[in-house]
């Protein structure tokens, strides 16, 4: 017997037998017939379970178990039959006709905008079976309730707006009168407890700060008795999602529920935020608000509101896919849309792919996938509201590679919920691969890395880090664990992103803070990056053994940055550290482990100088201004990590501790193809190869999404044509 085929169609009945002609309704009851089939013997090709053309309406997760595998020649296929256009929904369907216009005068009276109030519609979720709303709850860096995501509405594809104020932007705390309960971290911020784990915060969760502000707005929401700040109110890492315990319109004062990371501080212009869940502040067109006490959906409808509108409400508040050591399952041709938590998670396992989907509009993550050898290629991940994919997996003790992969996807438009620390691709574990992927519109990062011995090659990044400042596109802090290193970052295309394209400085390409060590950063492109003097391509922030090498830099505001934060301003976290390392060589005997043969310089850790590292490096790197004003003369900087008067640094004279070489900063055209063209190629007798030693030629055209190969589903899929069009990288 080779493959056995299954067919599922939206109007199909589970009592049917799965056939063409009597397809089965769900894919429960199709997966069910698949362990029937295997108590017999798997069929020799496997089983593919054809989904026909329309919308699935899922409420309950698809849990597939170890039964539910397939075999390295046998996979299980779960795929649109024949290119159809299917679509797996973790939510509910609402009639646009069963909005009505809302004529209660309490109501209406709240609403500020006279246009809006008749305007506005409702329609009573009790009413059409729909009572779990979720709830709003803390998010934010460090200090995360962890709660599921609330129900937000969709109309005709897109996500609409939870009513809020500003419309646009945001507001500023003027003074901070009281900062609030601090929260208790581990050992200087640097031990195994560094994140406060079982540390008292009692007091942060029972009480937040109060500030002042300078508008009038918050006299209008005096029956309002959910409204929540979005926003940062210290550290601009430190973003926060909070709600008001009470506001004084008299003394113009907002005290918050629970306590901000690093206390409420005003700092410049570093802190902003917008207030929302505010029926009083529906007046543009798609913001709604639901009242969770009675159920009532409010919409001031948008343009494309009409009758026949698709009007979606997401429910399922678990992953819409959940496999539990599972292996060798196929997820083809799909689209996944509009769900609460997560769209597929993967536990355990081996040899699971995601192929040619579309993963859109989940509140959590696109793919979360802990476990090894599986695979995520040629989808499109976007407006998601945390990282696009998670990968872990491998084992980080015996240095066994969990050899996941994410190729050839286009991804952007995430975290816009969880708005820091969740990346377009969030990295752990050992030995995972990032090739020829597209990723872009990132509030926070593009990439977080962490673990051992990943390979990043071949992507393109823009347009990261444009809510947030101090963040690269690629984000490394894994100081605390200086056995994590081995990645390589090599031949991807950097450019459009820092200060003009975010709201702060200190933004840029690739990013090893805090102390991170052993990451190679090689021929790359660096474009167009940061237009500040604390902008930089490539930053170097108490690092070590971080090699720069065979990069070229053109148009880039600092193309290197090295930073010895424990010689000056972060000086106070050494002994922190120090215990905290000391702490890790005591529980591991790493000469006689793997990472002591893979990375020897490990061994000699505690003997290296830990406060100005002179060990990392910075050879045979290109760099090119034609248009941009550099920030420094010779391109790359060392910084003593004095940051302001009250810091004075350990070493006088720290400029010596970068090893650098052969690196040439060219006053001429070093022999682009066609720069002005978006050609970043390097003609074969460009005279950068013979100002620069070895200098290695870079394959621009093979950095990003593959040229041949589309994405997505095959209804819908993006053409490579389209792909290229859509990527604003200006080449011709």
């Amino acid at each position: 017997m080779e493959t056995v085929e299954f067919y599922v169609a939206p109007d199909g009945d589970d009592r049917s037998d799965g056939s063409l002609e009597a397809p089965f309704a769900t894919l429960t009851r199709a997966r069910d017939a698949v362990r029937a089939l295997r108590r017999r013997g798997l069929p020799s090709k496997g089983v593919t379970i054809n989904l026909r053309a329309g919308t699935y309406l899922i409420d309950r997760s698809l849990l597939l178990s170890p039964e539910d595998s397939g075999a390295p020649e046998a996979p299980i296929v779960y795929c649109a039959h024949d290119g159809e256009d299917v679509r797996l929904v973790a939510g509910r369907e609402l009639d646009a006709d069963c909005f009505t216009p809302v004529d209660d005068s309490e109501i209406l009276d709240r609403i500020i905008s006279e246009d809006a109030r008749v305007k506005l519609l409702q329609l009573d979720l009790k009413a059409h079976g729909i009572s779990d709303y979720g709830r709003l709850s803390r998010r934010g860096f460090v200090a995360d309730e962890g709660d599921v995501a609330p129900t937000e509405l969709f109309i005709c594809g897109k996500r609409m707006t939870l009513a809020r104020w500003p419309n646009e932007g945001s507001v500023s705390m003027a003074e901070v009168i009281d900062p609030g309960p601090p929260w208790e971290w581990g050992e200087g911020e640097a031990g195994e407890d560094g994140w406060g784990a079982g540390r008292d915060n009692t007091g942060f969760w029972e009480s937040g700060g109060t500030f002042r502000y300078e508008f009038d707005r918050p006299e209008l929401w005096q029956k309002a008795d959910d409204i929540w700040l979005d926003g940062v109110f210290s550290e601009d890492w430190a973003w926060s999602y909070n709600r008001v315990a009470r506001i004084d319109v008299e003394q113009k004062t907002i005290t918050l529920r629970y306590g901000d990371v690093y206390r409420l501080q005003k700092r410049g212009d570093t802190d902003f935020f917008h207030a929302e869940n505010l029926l009083e502040e529906i007046d543009m067109p798609g913001e709604y608000y639901i009242d969770r006490s009675t159920g009532i959906l409010y919409l001031l409808p948008p343009e494309n509101f009409s009758p026949d509108a698709r009007v979606v409400i997401s429910t399922l508040d678990v992953p819409l896919v959940a496999m539990d050591n599972v292996s060798r399952v196929t997820f083809r041709d799909l689209v996944f849309e509009i769900g609460r938590s997560d769209a597929i998670q993967i536990k355990g396992g081996e040899g699971v792919r995601i192929e040619n989907c579309e993963i859109r509009d989940f509140a959590g993550c696109g793919v979360d996938i802990n476990g090894d050898r599986h695979a995520v290629v040629n989808c499109h991940l976007h407006h998601l509201g945390a990282a696009a994919v998670n990968l872990r997996g491998g084992d980080l003790e015996q240095l066994t590679p969990g050899g996941n992969l994410v190729e050839n996807c286009y991804i952007h438009h995430f975290a816009y919920l969880n708005k820091v620390y969740h990346a377009g691709i969030a990295l752990g574990g050992v030995a995972h691969q990032i090739r020829h992927c597209l990723i872009h519109d990132a509030p926070h990062m593009a990439m977080s890395g962490g673990g051992n011995d990943h390979l990043v090659e071949y992507n393109e990044f823009h347009h990261a880090t444009t809510a947030f400042r101090d963040m690269g596109a690629i984000y490394f802090c894994t100081g605390t664990s200086p056995h994590h290193r081995g990645t390589v970052i090599r031949r991807n295309y950097f450019h459009d992103t820092g200060t003009e394209v975010s709201r702060g400085s200190q933004c840029g390409g690739v990013y090893t803070d805090d102390e991170t060590c052993g990451v190679v950063v090689e021929e790359n492109i660096f474009y167009r990056l940061g237009s500040k003097t604390s902008d930089w391509s490539v930053m170097v922030h108490g690092a070590s053994h971080v090699h720069t090498r065979n990069n070229i830099f053109v148009d880039c505001a600092c193309p290197f940055t090295v930073s010895y934060r424990l010689n000056g301003y972060a000086k106070h976290l050494l002994q922190g550290y120090m215990r905290a390392w000391q702490k890790l060589f005591d529980k591991y005997d790493f000469a006689n482990m793997t990472h002591g043969k893979k990375y020897p310089e490990l061994l000699r850790f505690l003997a290296e100088d830990r406060i100005a590292p002179d060990t990392n490096t910075l050879e045979r790197n290109l760099i090119y201004n034609p248009t941009r004003e550099r920030a420094i003369e010779d391109g790359w900087r060392i910084h003593d990590g004095v940051w302001s008067e009250d810091d004075s640094p350990t070493y006088p004279d720290i400029q010596h501790r970068l090893r650098q070489s052969n690196n040439w900063v060219a006053e001429e055209d070093p022999g682009f193809v066609d720069l002005d063209g978006g050609n970043l190629s390097l003609r074969p007798d460009a005279p950068a190869f013979d100002r620069i030693p070895g200098f290695v030629d870079l394959p621009f055209r093979e950095m990003g999404l593959k040229s041949d190969v589309s994405v997505g589903p095959r209804v819908g899929r993006l053409s490579p044509r389209r792909q290229l069009s859509r990527c604003l990288r200006g080449r011709r």
